[in-house]
């Protein structure tokens, strides 16, 4: 070996012939064609299928340590439903008499809530019934400086009598996977708009924000009335929808206003939550197996407290909502007022509201949102795809550097291969820690995080030096090493993602599967002559007749 590195230079790249970089470079061409007609053909429809259930088992796994800490948001918050139950219990159907709703308005006002969201159309007088029902309630209120704040769909709705002059804000909603922070303008990119009952519209915010956005401009950045509000806020910070975070951990007072026993349950320590992440992707993942391990289990109660409104004669419940805010809309069979979430199936349009709220409560103006877009030649791409764009190409330079060097056995050239995966991962986890370090105060609150950190840091360099080690000096054609390869590369932009960038999620199930079948068609066009695919036997045969010059 060293003599042969002496007769080529004494450096492993002095000894590469042209054909091996010629042949590279055509593995990174095939390898990025493959990459843009995946993902912006589509074919099949395999792209959107695999970005669909990518985005369900990171949504699964995230959800356990959303609202770790002390003091969850989610503590601070409340769901009053009219549900089925509800109209029996008061032997009504739908629409319930306006007395109704005005007397579980004064039992919520009694329970000390901070605040009300109405999730409710009340669209005028109707015979036998009028709006005065709520003038009493409405006053009680003022007289607390509680803002009850209703729902407003469009600018058709006239409110009348003491509905009047109330505080309203306006709720469209964009997709089932966002929620849109403002009604004109709110997001970077353009979606079909599904109406939605609930939503509403505040005359002073500008443009009009919605549910969530109205009570937390109205209680944390212009009055700061609740002390669960994050510090620091900056208004101009929420032009985007919102993608939601779901939590799995429901309110622990939930037990005590409905039948938890087949909830899934977990304690709240990082180790169990741990627990629970990997579960989750074990499920999610293995799909098939449902039979064996069963299915990969919706949680059955909501992570937000969620008290049935006939349950409000009960003086003990209503004290459970002192100090909460508290979102009042409807959960009917016959409704449809429906939202769909990866971690709990379909919740009521309320409690997406409520779930909403409790996001920008958690995260501030640093909530997760669609990532931002650029336009190229009338097409919009996302930053998101950028990103994995730009991971793709290191892959292919990663997959093309292994086949310049496979068979040589050069040192120099592993170590090499070693040290650009160890800086690189090194840089990405270092301002991850660095970020949780800086929104956390408190060290062990952000200890699940750093060890889950450190954790993915290992495996991913650990996996890259085997897989680059393997390629080139063992066996080039490892199923499972290539599969750890690609699965490191996305943990490392996953951890990244939840720590500092805070977008939605990307394709990454495709991600992996386009990456282990591009590289297994390169591996056999490479078999079948790849130089002379991609740069014609006029260029091997120079190669050939310089390598037979050396032999000879």
């Amino acid at each position: 070996m060293l003599q042969e590195q002496k007769s080529c230079g004494g450096q492993w790249y002095h000894c590469v012939p042209w054909r091996r970089l010629r042949e590279a470079g055509g593995v990174a061409t095939l390898m990025m064609l493959f990459w843009v007609v995946f993902t912006w053909f589509d074919p099949l429809g395999i792209e959107g299928a695999t970005k669909k259930q990518s985005t369900i088992l990171f949504d699964r796994v995230a959800a356990p340590f959303y609202g770790f800490g002390d003091r969850p948001a989610r503590d601070g918050i409340a769901v009053v439903a009219i549900t089925d139950t509800t109209l029996s219990n008061f032997n009504a159907t739908w629409p319930l008499p306006y007395a109704a709703h005005a007397q579980t308005l004064g039992r919520i006002l009694a329970g000390g809530a901070k605040g009300i969201f109405v999730d409710i159309l009340f669209n005028g007088e109707r015979a036998g019934d009028s709006l005065d029902a709520f003038r009493y309630v409405l006053d009680e209120a003022k007289q607390m400086d509680v803002p009850v704040v209703f729902a407003k769909a469009g600018e058709s709705q006239r409110f009348q009598g003491p509905l009047k002059d109330v505080e309203r804000a306006e709720v469209t909603w964009v997709s089932e996977r966002y929620y849109p922070l403002h009604v004109e303008g709110s997001g970077s990119r353009e979606h079909e708009e599904v109406s939605h009952a609930g939503a509403h519209s505040a005359s002073h915010v500008e443009p009009p924000a919605t549910a969530a956005m109205y009570l937390f401009n109205r209680l944390c950045v212009e009055q700061k009335k609740l002390d669960r509000c994050p510090p620091n806020v900056d208004p101009s910070e929420f032009e985007h929808e919102l993608y939601m975070r779901w939590g799995s951990h429901y309110d622990p007072v939930q037990s005590s206003v409905s039948d938890t026993s087949k909830c899934r349950t977990f304690e709240s320590s990082w180790q169990s939550r741990l627990m629970e992440a990997a579960d989750q992707a074990w499920r999610s993942i293995f799909a098939g197996l449902t039979p064996v391990f069963g299915p990969a289990a919706r949680q059955s109660c909501f992570y937000i407290l969620t008290i049935s409104a006939e349950q409000l004669g009960n003086h003990d419940v209503i004290d459970l909502l002192k100090d909460r805010i508290v979102f009042y809309g409807t959960d009917l069979l016959t409704q449809h007022d429906l939202f769909n979430s990866s971690v709990f199936g379909q919740v009521a349009g309320v409690q997406a509201h409520a779930m909403a709220f409790d996001n920008l409560m958690t995260y501030g103006d640093n909530y997760f949102r669609g990532s931002p877009e650029i336009h190229f030649a009338g097409m919009p791409i996302s930053y998101a795809e950028l990103t994995e764009l730009g991971l793709w190409m290191l892959m292919a330079v990663t997959t093309a550097l292994i086949h310049v060097l496979r068979g040589s056995h050069h040192g120099d050239g592993v170590r090499l291969a070693g040290w650009i995966a160890y800086v690189s991962l090194a840089v990405i986890l270092v301002l991850a820690v660095v970020d949780q370090l800086s929104v956390r105060a408190d060290i062990w609150e952000a200890f699940p995080f750093l060890l889950l950190i450190l954790a993915v840091g290992v495996f991913s360099s650990l996996s890259v030096k085997i897989f680059v080690r393997s390629s080139i000096e063992k066996n080039p054609n490892n199923i499972w090493l290539s599969t750890a390869f690609s699965v490191s590369v996305i943990s490392v932009a996953f951890v990244v993602n939840e720590t500092i960038l805070h977008w939605d999620s990307a394709n990454w199930f495709g991600f992996v599967l386009l990456y282990l079948g591009s590289r297994e068609v390169a591996e056999i066009m490479e078999s079948q002559g790849l130089a002379s695919f991609f740069f014609g036997r006029r260029f091997m045969r120079k190669d050939e007749a310089k390598n037979q010059h050396l032999a000879d």
